[in-house]
Formats: C-alpha cells, structure tokens, sequence
C-alpha cells in the first residue's frame, strides 16, 4: 500500500460518511505516520480506534470492569480469537481455555471473575489488565499513547467508524478482501 493510498484510507476510516476534521485526520497521521509498513500501520489505527481503545474508554465509565488483552497464537491475534478459549473449543492450549473458562463461569455466576489476585478489577489510576498468553501476566498503562488520542476524540464527540463500511470502501489500486486484512 502505497503512502498517498495509505493517507486515503486513514481519511476514509476517520470519514466514513460523517463531517470530516482535518486537525484530527492530521493529529491521526502523527501518531499513525505513513511508513513502508503502512498495512501493519492501518490495522493498529482500527484496533485502537475500535477494540483497544473502546475497550478502554468503556472500562472507565462504569463502576466494576475487568479489562483483558488476549495475546496468545503465532502472529497477529484478531478480534474475537479469544472465544475458541472461552468456550473450550478446538484449542491449542487447554490450559489456557480451562483458566479462561473458568474467569468467563465464575463471572456469570458471581459478578467477579476470580480473585482481586487472580484478576483485578479495572482502575483508572493502574489502568492495568490481565494478558491471556501462555503465562497470565498483567500490564498498566497498554497503548496510553494512542488511547489517550482515541479516547479525547471519542470525548469530543468522535464515533467509533463503521468498520465494515470503511473497508468496504478500499482507495483505488486495494481490493476489499485486501482490505479484510487490517482486522
């Protein structure tokens, strides 16, 4: 993807059919600069403006949340690859789907999925979460950079784009199935 293809992406993503803001297309291409990996550069600007950073500014807003990066399998993990985990089926690792079954059970039964120890409830001063990979591991503080952007946007009343209308939209010279790739 070329970078003047890669720029009309970001402004088709930004876009998507609603009144555009150049200061925030061009605030966007500072944190998200075209590059010679510009397709690795696009996936980044839709996970964070999405799912990462959705997930953040959803956690913020309520009284008890517990917040989760799955990071587990070879290569870029996709939205909802967590769920062959939680629901136990046809896994890798059925440690991990048996621990992570376990937090999704006792979460539905009691309101808390496991220990403050064995997963902390969601706080803005740590702003950690738990990291399922083949060890659990927390993090605080995962792409502040960029959600900080995403979630000031979203107070300003930025709304998440419809993804699949803006991939449906590919700049010319990107197939849509190209497209498919960013998620």
């Amino acid at each position: 993807m070329s970078n003047d293809q890669y720029k009309d992406f970001v402004r088709m993503f930004l876009g998507n059919g609603r009144p555009f803001n150049e200061s925030f297309y061009e605030e966007a291409l500072k944190l998200y600069p075209p590059s010679s990996q510009n397709r690795k550069t696009a996936s980044s600007l839709i996970a964070d403006g999405s799912f990462v950073c959705g997930a953040r500014a959803t956690v913020q807003s309520v009284d008890k949340s517990w917040l989760y990066h799955f990071n587990y399998g070879f290569g870029p993990v996709i939205h909802s690859a967590e769920l062959g985990f939680v629901f136990d089926n046809g896994v890798r690792s059925e440690t991990l789907a048996e621990t992570m079954g376990k937090f999704w059970v006792s979460l539905a039964a009691t309101g808390t999925p496991g220990t403050e120890a064995q997963w902390p409830a969601y706080d803005v001063e740590t702003d950690r979460d738990i990291i399922f990979d083949k060890k659990l591991t927390f993090e605080s503080g995962r792409r502040s950079k960029y959600c900080n952007f995403w979630i000031s946007a979203y107070s300003q009343g930025f709304q998440v784009p419809d993804l699949m209308g803006a991939l449906s939209q590919s700049p010319p010279g990107v197939s849509h199935l190209d497209s498919l790739q960013y998620v």
